[in-house]
């Protein structure tokens, strides 16, 4: 179980670095932390593309568990991820993700020494230097104990899965953007569809 989970560390931490090797098939993931501003849709595909979406949790959406607008920073997301992922996935007509996983950035950054209070989590090259450094601060003996970061539904067949992905063939990652705009201070989006952001 704990090597398992640590391999699904490996996938989130991955998912911020170029180049990757991977092999593949399609699969998607929603990833959420209370300490990130924004949630991930992540998908796989065709052995040879992951896309990944940023949604702010900041962002005014219809939430579904609660029949009204709100944002999901104001949700419980590890105990509402569930309600969370279906929010995004109704309102942005994004397919289901097989599975949850919530990521206890607080634990981790506070065991591996690497903080995260001052980083630019708007900044994608922020966000890809921030998981790099975590990454090389781990080792086998973190990894063993590492069950207490992250809360997921995956089973061993899902982390076997994404352990494939860093062998073999070479992954595109693409990342997407909500276009939003500020209204006092609300953050609202200007449509329900997402724009490429290229990773430099």
């Amino acid at each position: 179980m704990r090597i398992k989970k640590s391999l699904l560390l490996l996938l989130l931490l991955f998912t911020f670095l170029l180049p990757l090797q991977a092999k593949q098939e399609n699969k998607s993931i929603f990833i959420a932390s209370k300490q990130l501003p924004f949630v991930l849709h992540v998908q796989t595909k065709n052995d040879k593309q992951m896309e990944i979406r940023f949604i702010p949790t900041d962002m005014l959406l219809p939430i579904r568990c609660q029949n009204e607008p709100s944002t999901l920073k104001q949700l419980n997301l590890l105990e509402d991820i569930a309600c969370a992922r279906n929010s995004v996935e109704t309102f942005f007509s994004l397919p289901t993700c097989d599975n949850t996983l919530y990521l206890h950035l607080d634990r981790l950054a506070k065991d591996l020494k690497v903080p995260y209070q001052n980083v630019d989590f708007y900044n994608l090259k922020d966000i890809t230097s921030y998981f790099s450094k975590l990454l090389k601060k781990m080792n086998i003996k973190f990894l063993l104990r590492y069950n207490s970061y992250v809360d997921s539904d995956l089973s061993l067949s899902d982390y076997y899965h994404y352990y494939k992905l860093f062998k073999g063939k070479k992954i595109k990652l693409t990342y997407f953007y909500v276009n939003q705009i500020q209204l006092d201070d609300l953050t609202l989006p200007m449509e329900a569809t997402f724009q490429p952001l290229k990773h430099k």
